[in-house]
């Protein structure tokens, strides 16, 4: 049986309205996360995942430090009212390919069993152009790290997968060319 995993590329701004058991973004090591992901979970319930995010990175290593491709799991808050239930953070400070990035945080949410999963646009923002130069490049570490995820997990836990390029047409078509490549990748739009 084909592992298949469906997939919808959205221009959603607003990462708060996507509802799905986990959203997956990228974090530095430091903790310092900005964009427009960071902007809008701020605006819709303040400094939690923040404070969370950070208490995490202290604890484990008793420092401010990860390592890039570690993750973090950081669960809602009873009473938050957001349409993700958790945040899934992968450290990322840009020394290992996007895909490997991707990967990582898709592995978490397997382990998880979470079924819909949502994704910013991890290094199209404030990132963009410092690893991959181009968004065809980083269309196609997105495909390379989903393509991994599958052909390396027993189990397929995650049903569907919701890639955030907000307002990004180009790059949103990028993903869907590179998702339509691909028979076990069932992409809508």
């Amino acid at each position: 049986m084909k592992k298949q995993l469906l997939i919808r590329a959205i221009e959603n701004k607003d990462v708060c309205a996507v509802e799905s058991d986990a959203l997956i973004t990228a974090v530095d090591s430091k903790g310092i996360w900005c964009g427009q992901v960071d902007m809008a979970i701020r605006k819709n319930v303040g400094d939690y995942y923040h404070q969370a995010l950070l208490g995490h990175i202290r604890q484990k290593t008793g420092t401010s430090l990860f390592d890039d491709g570690q993750v973090v799991l950081v669960e809602k808050d009873e009473g938050m009212k957001t349409a993700f239930n958790n945040i899934i953070f992968v450290i990322d400070d840009l020394r290992k390919p996007l895909s490997e990035i991707i990967y990582s945080g898709l592995v978490k949410a397997n382990e998880e069993e979470y079924k819909i999963v949502s994704m910013s646009s991890i290094r199209a923002g404030e990132s963009f152009g410092k690893k991959e130069k181009t968004y065809e490049e980083m269309a196609k570490e997105v495909f390379k790290g989903i393509r991994k995820f599958l052909n390396e997990t027993e189990e397929v836990k995650i049903d569907r997968l919701f890639i955030l390029t907000y307002d990004n047409e180009k790059y949103k078509n990028l993903l869907i060319q590179e998702f339509n490549t691909d028979e076990d990748l069932v992409a809508i739009y």
